[in-house]
């Protein structure tokens, strides 16, 4: 949803930089999308839990797919259908959301797990985080749970999305990384210093 094009519902539309959308729930049960920045402005968008669609069917181009229709064009995670992702999260209510809203929409190639990363026997081809702690304790979270090899356009490894200086912080993990300019893709004041980060395992 980066720089969406948002449709009113009026035949107009606002340009949106939308930053960290979020599923929220009200009293009554009704599901809606969270989402806007402090340059554009925060904004709440009711969706179908059946589809994850928008409920009032407004969409650009004036596109609107059937629940069958969105099953059938996502039922995968939606950049990379043919792979499997698993999301650990300690925290039980965002899991639940991140389930509720992969049933909505079709998507059945998550598996969405209550569980801290460190209790993970699997191996996996990439461990894909943002700021959730410093380097360091990330890289000793995940050790050992990454396979050798490639499997993507990259050699096995971390992507981490982090902002600020990291040159301390990436040497003391003993590895070698590469940075990602998000500004380079982004003009936002917002990604000016924020970054992925890589490293192969």
């Amino acid at each position: 949803l980066m720089q969406s094009f948002i449709p009113d519902g009026t035949n107009g539309a606002i340009d949106v930089n939308s930053i960290d959308p979020q599923i929220v729930y009200d009293t009554d049960g009704k599901m809606y999308m969270a989402y806007g920045s402090f340059g554009t402005g925060n904004w709440m968008l009711e969706l179908d839990p059946k589809t994850g669609l928008r409920k009032d069917g407004v969409y650009k181009d004036g596109i609107f797919l059937t629940e069958e229709e969105v099953r059938e064009k996502r039922n995968g995670a939606i950049m990379f259908p043919e792979a499997h992702f698993t999301a650990a999260d300690s925290i039980g209510k965002k899991i639940t959301v991140v389930r509720g809203v992969c049933e909505g929409a079709g998507i059945d190639n998550v598996d969405a797990r209550n569980v801290r990363v460190e209790q993970i026997g699997e191996k996996f081809d990439y461990a894909v985080s943002r700021a959730v702690t410093e380097m360091p304790a990330f890289v000793k979270w995940v050790r050992g749970k990454i396979e050798r090899g490639r499997r993507g356009t990259l050699d096995n490894g971390i992507l981490y999305l982090k902002g600020g200086d990291l040159e301390a912080e990436l040497a003391a993990t003993r590895m070698k990384w590469r940075e990602y300019a998000i500004s380079e893709f982004f003009d936002e004041d917002f990604f000016e210093t924020k970054k992925v980060v890589y490293s192969a395992v």
